[in-house]
């Protein structure tokens, strides 16, 4: 075919022009990206880790991952149940390496946090429209969970990812044939392998549809069910196959969870701790949009109402499903609430004052006030605080309100907002009130000026136009001014319920983070000045690990590991138990004292170990390198290739508690034979003191030092003396230990 012989092509259609971005769009990317400035500079205050051993343990796995390990922890191979999050982290160790990871980690949830506002926008403007909803989403960006972009958890990335599905629930509720489907199972996936705990999401949502199908009239049920077929299915397949696999794999499935094994809390304990984690929501919420909420639900013909029934829906199953799911996960927890695990629904409740205009009445939020608040006057303190922000910060300002009863200034507190928030939103009680005589001559002034304007501009019409065959047309406004005309524009009734949910929230923000500084100046003290110390001590290319005696989770090692590259694996001996979750190389010892781990996946120990700061005290053969601090345990570095025990010294009594066991034991794996030198400082001189080594009876006669000796031959020696008190108060101290062999002499 030739060039003349092919047919005409069709004129090519005219491209619609691209829509310009509104001016509410860009008030909501600047209040994202003002508020992801905000956060990184406050984070910049925090450079450790708050939450124990959560960040500890993705700052290894992320570690992991940029070391090119995978999704391992400390080079181990273990299940990381969460890891979109470890990988958004990773580069963080690429860029600055152990020392400087953590900032550069603070950046990235600085980056993605803020995104929570985006979804919560988009949802309020389908009810609302497009400037009464940057309302919630400024109020999305004002709460406690915006607190945790200091810190290396998983919700950074869970947040906005969950706000976005909870915002495509809702589109694909409210329209059965919208495009939302495919987005909300994308969104759904990412969120659940962000956080495993949102897994939850897919049976919540399924029943979401259920209830939305049960909310219509008696005989548009079943067609509401029908238009939802596809998403049913692909919801209720996701949980089926869910369910099948966790029936096959068991605590296998979950990770890092697997210690919940076994856990059968009662129904009465589970019950408690969530109506617990339900006022944590309520707390962090602000307490009035919570109370919006419920009084949303409790009229029928809101539920009918085909913009706030589907967001009733999400709110209702999704709340329950995190609150029971928390509840039962933290129910042999006496008082403890950890409010980023119901937080996702935060952002659907903040949209509930903007639509509660002409939606319920007063009677109905302060009912639901009282229901939501009421509670607060019997929550005990918290147990952990920063886990518990925002109800621990009404209760510290309960405490300054009524000082002696912070419980019931909680509650009071909490009242005194929600029902000042249903009266902004709903008015005054009773009727309404005629406007004043002077208002209304105002105002038919004002309609008379606008008239006469109108008619005046009709008038001139014809000689502007003779004047000027072409008229100049108006300066469009920037987009700056456009933002900033559309943010003065929000004025409406609701706007005092949300200045009161605002207040509420930055008083909630303004305690969280003074508290987690606070915690942050403490952890400062466990550390060194020089957080890299152990690299810079060692050198280059030498590689060590962290050797767990005690059962110490919550200690300066895990800090010291976070912050230096040469710290690669974790090592634990016999008596380190309750290690909690991580990856721990158990190691065994030889006949010899040589360390040695058979635990897959695990290198042998290295030459330098930090030993952990705990009762008991281990030496090494061939030491080249002993550092010892305070608080952060003693760094050691032998000049073999493995590290072999010579000694092993278990103490009397624990300077914690004060108490003694009556038994001193030293394991000693000498190389050659010699002898055990121990000196005991006097005791008071109100008690008489003794302690039996093999049968020998040794007397320790107050006010004055008595020294012994014990032969040790070339073998393994365990050593046991009895001590006659079982109080360290005024009893002998034992001052040194030194083993004398041909050698020479080395302290014990």
């Amino acid at each position: 075919m030739t060039t003349f012989d092919r047919p005409a092509e069709a004129p090519a259609r005219a491209r619609a022009p691209l829509a310009r971005p509104s001016a509410e769009t860009w008030c909501v990317a600047a209040l994202a990206v003002a508020a992801g400035l905000a956060y990184w500079l406050l984070a910049r205050s925090s450079p450790l880790p708050v939450v124990f051993p959560d960040e500890l343990i993705y700052g290894d796995a992320a570690r992991s991952f940029a070391a090119g390990h995978g999704l391992t922890m400390r080079g181990v191979s273990a299940s990381v149940p969460n890891p979109l999050y470890v990988v958004l982290a990773s580069p963080a160790w690429i860029v600055g390496g152990s020392a400087s990871a953590f900032s550069v980690v603070h950046a990235i949830n600085a980056l993605v946090a803020p995104l929570v506002a985006i979804p919560t926008w988009l949802l309020a403007r389908r009810i609302v429209g497009p400037r009464l909803a940057l309302a919630p989403a400024a109020l999305s960006l004002a709460g406690t969970w915006m607190l945790l972009t200091s810190e290396l958890l998983t919700e950074n990335l869970a947040y906005p990812l969950a706000a976005a599905a909870l915002a495509a629930a809702y589109a694909a509720l409210r329209d059965p044939r919208s495009r939302a489907r495919v987005p909300l199972i994308v969104l759904l996936a990412l969120a659940t392998f962000t956080r495993i705990q949102l897994a939850v999401l897919w049976p919540a949502l399924l029943a979401a549809l259920l209830l939305d199908a049960f909310r219509q009239a008696p005989g548009r049920r079943l067609p509401r069910l029908r238009a939802h077929r596809a998403l049913l299915a692909a919801l209720g397949g996701v949980t089926t196959a869910g369910l099948a696999y966790f029936a096959a794999r068991g605590w296998d499935s979950v990770g890092l969870y697997e210690s919940l094994r076994g856990f059968s809390p009662g129904l009465g304990r589970v019950i408690r701790r969530s109506g617990a984690q339900g006022l944590g929501l309520v707390a962090m919420s602000g307490v009035a949009p919570a109370a919006a909420a419920l009084a949303l639900m409790g009229r029928r013909d809101n539920w009918r109402d085909e913009a706030v029934g589907p967001l009733l829906c999400v709110i209702a199953a999704t709340s329950a499903a995190l609150v029971l799911e928390s509840g039962w996960f933290l129910a042999d927890v006496r008082s403890w609430i950890v409010e980023r695990y119901v937080g996702y629904v935060a952002p659907l409740l903040l949209v509930a004052p903007v639509v509660a205009r002409g939606r319920i009445s007063f009677r109905a939020g302060a009912l639901a006030a009282a229901v939501l608040t009421v509670p607060l006057a019997f929550l005990p303190a918290q147990g952990e605080p920063w886990e518990s922000k925002a109800t621990s910060a009404l209760r510290a300002r309960g405490g300054d309100l009524l000082p002696g009863h912070p419980a019931l200034g909680s509650m009071l507190i909490a009242l005194a907002a929600a029902l000042l928030g249903a009266w902004l939103v709903v008015g005054a009680p009773g009727a309404p009130r005629r406007a004043s005589r002077r208002t209304r001559r105002e105002t038919a002034r004002a309609r008379a000026r606008d008239r006469a304007r109108r008619h005046a501009s009709a008038a001139s019409a014809p000689s502007r136009a003779r004047a000027s065959a072409r008229p100049v047309p108006p300066r469009a406004p920037s987009r700056l001014s456009r933002a900033l005309a559309a943010a003065a524009r929000l004025r409406t009734p609701t706007a005092g319920a949300v200045a009161v949910v605002l207040a509420l929230l930055v008083l909630e923000l303004q305690w969280g983070a003074a508290y987690q500084a606070g915690i942050v100046r403490d952890e400062r003290a466990l550390l060194p000045a020089d957080r890299a110390w152990i690299d810079h001590a060692l050198g280059p290319g030498v590689r060590a690990g962290i050797l767990e005696i005690d059962q110490q989770l919550l200690d300066s090692n895990h800090l010291n590991e976070l912050f230096n590259e040469s710290v690669q694996a974790d090592y634990a001996l016999p008596t380190a138990d309750g290690l909690g979750p991580g990856a721990h190389c158990r190691v065994a010892v030889a006949g010899d004292g040589t360390l040695t781990t058979r635990t897959p996946g695990c290198a042998q120990p290295p030459r330098a170990l930090l030993v952990e700061p705990g009762l008991h005290r281990p030496r090494f053969h061939a030491e080249v390198k002993r550092i010892h601090t305070e608080r952060s345990g003693t760094l050691v570095e032998v000049g073999g290739a493995r590290p072999r025990l010579l000694s092993y010294l278990t103490p009397p009594c624990n300077p914690a508690t004060g108490r003694c066991t009556s038994l001193l034991r030293l394991q000693v794996w000498a190389d050659r034979p010699g002898r055990v030198w121990f000196r005991f400082g006097g005791g008071s001189e109100r008690g008489n003191f003794a302690l039996v080594v093999g049968g020998d009876i040794h007397d320790l006669p107050p006010g004055r030092s008595t020294t012994f000796s014990v032969p040790v031959e070339r073998r393994y020696n365990d050593i046991r003396l009895r001590l006659s008190w079982l109080r360290a108060e005024g009893a002998p101290q034992l001052e040194r230990i030194v083993l004398r062999d041909a050698g020479g002499a080395i302290s014990l």
